[in-house]
């Protein structure tokens, strides 16, 4: 994963780090790591509405 890192410029670096800066979208991610996972368990773990989930996967996609 290092070497990924080294071939990334400074905006990059910068957007990554600011999709990962939020509390759901870092639980989005730990329910992802077990898994593949659809929408509406997320919806169902975390009581968010499906729209929030969806932009905030989105946020993670871009």
């Amino acid at each position: 994963m290092l070497e990924q890192l080294k071939k990334i410029d400074s905006e990059q670096f910068i957007g990554i780090m600011e999709s990962f800066s939020d509390p759901i979208r870092i639980n989005i991610l730990e329910l992802m790591m077990g898994g593949e996972i659809c929408v509406c368990d997320i919806v169902k773990v975390t009581g968010l509405s499906q729209s929030k989930i969806s932009y905030h996967i989105k946020i993670l996609k871009d």
